[in-house]
């Protein structure tokens, strides 16, 4: 079923909360992560942008820690990440 939800231009908060309401449907049907990504590979993490929703950029003293969601079918950019 797909899912519904009354906007009015009139009412200020209505861009938020539909922003809040595909935002709470897309964590329902992506993975979560969280990724350790040295310095040396940071360079990738604009690519992986364009295919996974970054929550969060934990920049540490070896590199930066990365939460977010990412669909199933795109699951696999994440391995070069991996060490």
């Amino acid at each position: 079923q797909t899912p519904y939800t009354l906007i009015s231009a009139k009412s200020e908060d209505s861009r938020e909360n539909l922003q809040a309401l595909l935002l709470d449907k897309i964590k329902e049907i992506f993975e979560a992560f969280t990724l350790r990504v040295p310095f040396s590979k940071s360079y990738k993490i604009h690519d992986l942008e364009s295919v996974a929703i970054l929550e969060e950029r934990d920049y540490q003293e070896d590199g930066e820690v990365i939460t977010g969601y990412i669909s199933e079918k795109n699951k696999w950019r994440l391995e070069e990440f991996y060490d």
